[in-house]
């Protein structure tokens, strides 16, 4: 029997005598509407209004309740158990029902967000009856109508402001409340609080994952604390170390986003660790790492089974969700292809292998049916699309997205009469990047990432995240499992090298970009280390038998017009010289 086709049956058996059961649509009766960025959201002062008030009801749903925030937010991991009893594996003990390191990763988080958009709309439409009647509370239903589940977009260029927007880091904000009257409230954009508080509830009593530092303790979601629960149960945070390591990181992750959008590849190369150098997972697990923090005391987006209670969980998915259906559009010939899941959910079978008729669970779509990743390659199917999406020409989302990330880092050098060296943003260029393989449990399964330096470093590693000479990291959120629900699970990514090369070329601390001097330089200068998450510790990299790291180059002709993206002129050179000659150099001096 096929595997989907056992899991519907097994499925079908348990709901038998279930109530009724929660579908998931999306937002009905009010069209397809775009999901904004958040900033973009926030600049529209009713829609915010309405949304902030919206959510604020949201949260406060009792706990209980299987539509509230705590139970969907649940979903994904601790409390471990089923949500509307959808468990088709009797007994299953693995860690929620998200599948991590998948094929159907980003497919199966696109009805997960449509539940909790179409929840939250319940009850922005339940402040709109709330307005006296008439004139204002229509209004405010059209306004209601518009309003879809933002996106945080951590890759806008940095003059754009800070990375972590105010309105995500204000812990009060001011709403007007139907009545008319002005009321300052917790922020339920910055944290949600748990109530009741259940410690036991949310301890990971099946994994232990959060037991070095309790974090089920605290009383509301944190980022980047400055403490453990056990000093303070409602620790204070340091949302200033968190936005530095987003910015310190951001150029390089830029370059990285760009390159997954504009090369060519298929859907399960790009999307998971499907046998790509660099794909979509790995960046969303560093924006996890950075919001929550890396190094000792962190937040609940560092740990997997309790990052989706963050309200920065659901603006930061729907922004990968956002470059998943661009790239959709852009390679529509590839989706979801058959493969062995490395990690059992509550759901799925560790080795069963799912396809893009799988049913993605715990996702109705209808009383006896789960939706497949099949049936959500189109966003609108939930009610949304994105404001790249309306655009009517695949040039027309080029140019968007070059406007967007394409810092053309491009370079063909010349000197000018003054000898200032100069790059020339039209001219063929080799792009160079260190790609990294390791299994995601080589630290025992916590959370950790791979620094790369250029140049001396701090041996201090509380100092790396803002270190003048790093220039990327490969930040692994990792996940434990069971005994018996897990297998390996080879990790990659890739650092872009590119931009810094150039910088280094430009201030002539390097001869040339030619191989012949890129390579010497690289070996004489490239250094990379292996940071536990946990206690912020150094693991020597001769305990990481499973860590690869290759340097690999290629000729890259930039766009020629807004509307193309850049090409590749040659395949991919690999120069094991370079890891050749600093083998070992991540063990601890």
């Amino acid at each position: 029997m096929h595997h989907s086709s056992l899991l519907i049956t097994l499925f079908t058996f348990m709901l038998s005598a279930a109530s009724e059961l929660i579908e998931v649509h999306g937002v009905k009766n009010a069209g397809v509407r775009p999901r904004l960025e958040l900033r973009d959201l926030a600049a529209n002062t009713a829609m915010l209004n309405l949304f902030l008030q919206g959510l604020e009801r949201f949260q406060a749903t009792d706990q209980s309740d299987p539509d509230s925030y705590f139970e969907i937010a649940g979903i994904h991991g601790v409390p471990y158990r089923s949500w509307q009893d959808i468990s088709p594996r009797p007994g299953a003990s693995a860690p929620g029902y998200c599948p991590h390191f998948s094929n159907v990763f980003f497919p199966w988080h696109r009805p997960y967000l449509a539940l909790f958009e179409q929840s939250l709309y319940k009850h922005i439409l339940d402040v709109v009856r709330q307005f006296p009647e008439g004139d204002e509370r229509d209004q405010q239903r059209k306004v209601a109508d518009a309003i879809r589940l933002p996106y945080w977009d951590w890759a806008l260029p940095l003059k754009s402001g800070p990375i972590i927007p105010e309105i995500m880091s204000n812990k009060t904000i001011v709403v007007k409340r139907p009545n008319g009257t002005e009321e300052s409230i917790q922020n339920p954009l910055y944290s949600y609080r748990f109530h009741p508080h259940n410690p036991d509830e949310l301890n990971d009593n099946v994994l232990k994952v959060s037991l070095s530092d309790q974090l089920y303790q605290f009383i509301s979601t944190k980022r980047s604390p400055t403490s453990s629960p056990a000093d303070n149960e409602d620790a204070p945070e340091d949302l200033k170390a968190a936005e530095e390591r987003f910015s310190t990181g951001i150029q390089q992750k830029r370059d990285r986003l760009f390159n997954l959008l504009w090369k060519n590849t298929t859907y399960s190369a790009i999307s998971n660790h499907g046998g790509q150098a660099d794909n979509f997972e790995e960046i969303h697990g560093w924006a996890h790492l950075s919001i929550g923090g890396t190094n000792g005391p962190h937040g609940h987006m560092t740990e997997t089974p309790m990052s989706a209670f963050d309200p920065s969980f659901w603006l930061h998915h729907a922004m990968m969700d956002r470059l998943i259906a661009i790239w959709q559009r852009l390679h529509p010939e590839t989706y979801v292809e058959p493969q062995s899941q490395d990690f059992g959910t509550w759901a799925y079978s560790v080795r069963s292998t799912l396809d893009a008729n799988s049913s993605l669970y715990p996702f109705p779509k209808s009383q006896d049916e789960m939706w497949t990743s099949n049936e959500v390659r189109d966003t609108r199917v939930f009610g949304y699309t994105y404001v790249e999406l309306q655009l009517p020409k695949i040039q027309d989302i080029k140019a968007a997205v070059n406007t967007l990330y394409n810092d053309n880092p491009s370079f063909g050098k010349r000197s000018m009469d003054n000898g200032t060296r100069v790059y020339d943003p039209t001219a063929d260029f080799i792009e160079y990047n260190a790609n990294v393989a390791i299994d995601q449990m080589a630290v025992g399964g916590g959370s950790f990432a791979v620094y790369f330096f250029l140049g001396t470093f701090s041996q201090d590693t509380t100092d790396w995240d803002y270190d003048d000479n790093l220039i990327g990291t490969e930040a692994i959120l990792s996940i434990k499992a069971p005994h018996g629900d897990s297998g390996p699970s080879l990790i990659t990514g890739s650092v872009p090298l590119t931009r810094s090369l150039r910088a280094r070329w430009e201030n002539g601390r390097l001869e040339s970009l030619d191989e012949d001097k890129v390579i010497p330089y690289l070996q004489e200068h490239l250094h990379w280390r292996v940071r536990r998450s946990s206690d912020g510790a150094q693991v020597p990299v001769s305990r990481l038998p499973s860590l690869a790291v290759s340097v690999v180059s290629s000729l890259i002709r930039p766009a020629q017009s807004e509307g193309e993206f850049p090409r590749q002129l040659t395949d991919t050179k690999t120069h094991p010289e370079v890891v050749d000659h600093n083998e070992g150099d991540g063990d601890l001096s």
